[in-house]
Formats: C-alpha cells, sequence, structure tokens
C-alpha cells in the first residue's frame, strides 16, 4: 500500500467472549492519520485526521468494555494496544482460558470454534449451545455430541488427585488440539525503512 491509501491493516484480533469470539480489525494509515476501526465486521472508530494519529478509543465488545491505544514512541514506532475491562489483552485471556476450554476442529471442510464451559460443562459451537450426552467413565466424565455426522467426544478429568480438571477432544477418535491464541494485543509498526 502507499501512503495515498486510506487504510493500511495494522492489528487483528480474536477476543474471546463467553462461547463467541469477536473479531477486531485496526486499519491506521501512518501517514495521514485516518483510521477504521471495525468489530466483527461493523464499523466503531472513522478518523480520516492527521491530528489523531495518537490516543485512546474507547469501545464495546459485547458486553465488555475495550480500550485500544495508539501511541508513537520516540524511534518513531508506532504501538497499538488493545485491553478489555482495564486488563491487558494477555492477562484478560488468560482469565477467559481459566473458564473455558476451546478447540477449532476441521470437519467436513469447515472450521468449527467449540467451547466448553468448565464451570457448567456444557458445550458451545460456535456461540451455540449444542445437545450433548454425558456419562461417567473409568477416568472422568465423557460428554458426545456429534457434528456433520462426525463423532466428538470430550473426555474431563482430574490432574494429580488436585481440584484442576482437563478437557481433551477427540473428533471420529482423533485428538484434537487444544486452542489458545497466544496473541498479547500489542502490534508495533516501524516506520517505513527502519530495521
Amino acid at each position: 500500500m502507499t501512503s495515498q491509501d486510506p487504510y493500511q491493516l495494522v492489528a487483528k484480533w480474536n477476543v474471546p467472549v463467553g462461547t463467541e469470539v469477536h473479531n477486531v480489525i485496526l486499519e491506521h494509515n501512518i501517514s495521514t492519520g485516518n483510521k477504521l476501526l471495525r468489530v466483527d465486521g461493523t464499523v466503531i472508530v472513522k478518523q480520516n485526521s492527521i491530528l489523531t494519529r495518537v490516543g485512546d478509543h474507547e469501545f464495546p465488545i459485547s458486553n465488555l468494555k475495550a480500550l485500544l491505544s495508539i501511541k508513537c514512541t520516540d524511534r518513531g514506532d508506532w504501538v497499538h494496544t488493545l485491553s478489555i475491562n482495564g486488563m491487558t489483552f494477555k492477562d484478560y485471556k488468560n482469565g477467559y482460558y481459566q473458564n473455558f476450554t476451546t478447540w477449532k476442529p476441521e470437519i467436513a471442510g469447515r472450521e468449527f470454534f467449540i467451547t466448553f464451559d468448565k464451570h457448567r460443562s456444557e458445550v458451545f459451537v460456535d456461540g451455540g449451545n449444542i445437545r450433548t450426552t454425558r456419562r461417567f467413565v473409568e477416568c472422568g466424565t465423557s460428554t458426545i455430541f456429534h457434528l456433520h455426522r462426525a463423532f466428538c467426544e470430550i473426555i474431563e478429568q482430574g490432574v494429580g488427585g488436585r481440584t484442576a480438571m482437563t478437557q481433551k477432544l477427540s473428533v471420529d477418535n482423533t485428538p484434537v488440539p487444544v486452542f489458545k491464541d497466544k496473541e498479547d494485543g500489542v502490534f508495533i509498526v516501524k516506520p517505513t525503512g527502519a530495521r
């Protein structure tokens, strides 16, 4: 993109809220100050002014309060930071993953977002609660459901005699790795020509 472009993609965050994930996209042309902030495709902030290249933008994500902070360092780097409910994005997500376990399996050519609510032992697919069958098994509890004819099972078991539990998903008896977005919520854009 050139400096003539009104916007340039700078940052993208996936914000888990309960059983859903919200997409936050920031487009910011550093030279002109033009900014476009979207949440799930809806424009939340649109500014076309060189006078507003830095600053804070507060906006809602579901029932949460999000804050986008844009700063320029002494070296000329542009730092874009997202915080949620007054916490760094990283701390917010750590708290989220204490309450939910998530997976992103591909079934029948489509990626699904599966969420297990650890407190209610409920399963959600792409934000919607689904019917499951639960039974006790030798190692803990089995939660069974089907997606596009695929057999899905979440085994929940205790860890080393402690009260902590782990959840493992398998689809058609194939283990699916837990999905934890590692993004810390900070994006740095270096000035053109910088290394």
